[in-house]
């Protein structure tokens, strides 16, 4: 149960560090027009007491950084690792560039493999050396 919390801990600033080190400012919002919030959706595969925990934390960013920073999140569970890996592939394979949620947890096997399909962000163009360095290297 430790190791589930830990790793919810772990996406969860990894969440907030990305929207917190590239939060627009009001110079942003007039050079790019968006004054709407900037929406990310979120797969995982949490529940239970998992579940609450995260969906706190989301709730809880949405209302303060979030809202400063114009940055909302939705967050869904996908039912259990197998099913989040299921709906993970078959949003892969759609035609729709859309399908993808723009954050979901995966393992390495299937990260590589969409990572082969050109599916991917490369995020070290958006985290320094420095926030990089504050999270564990098998987590990256």
């Amino acid at each position: 149960m430790a190791r589930y919390l830990f790793k919810t801990a772990v996406l969860l600033l990894i969440i907030l560090r990305l929207a917190g080190a590239n939060a627009c400012s009001e110079a942003d919002y007039a050079r790019y027009g968006a004054r709407d919030p900037i929406a990310i959706e979120c797969w995982h595969y949490y529940n239970g007491a998992q579940l609450a925990t995260f969906d706190r934390l989301i709730t809880t960013f949405n209302q303060t950084s979030g809202q400063s920073a114009k940055i909302q999140i939705s967050a869904a569970s996908q039912g259990n690792v197998a099913d989040l890996a299921g709906k993970i592939a078959l949003a892969a394979g759609s035609a729709e560039d859309s399908s993808l949620p723009d954050i979901f947890a995966t393992y390495a096997d299937s990260a590589y493999e969409l990572a082969r399909q050109g599916l991917l962000v490369d995020m070290s163009q958006y985290l320094s050396e420095e926030t990089l360095a504050d999270y564990r290297a098998e987590f990256l």
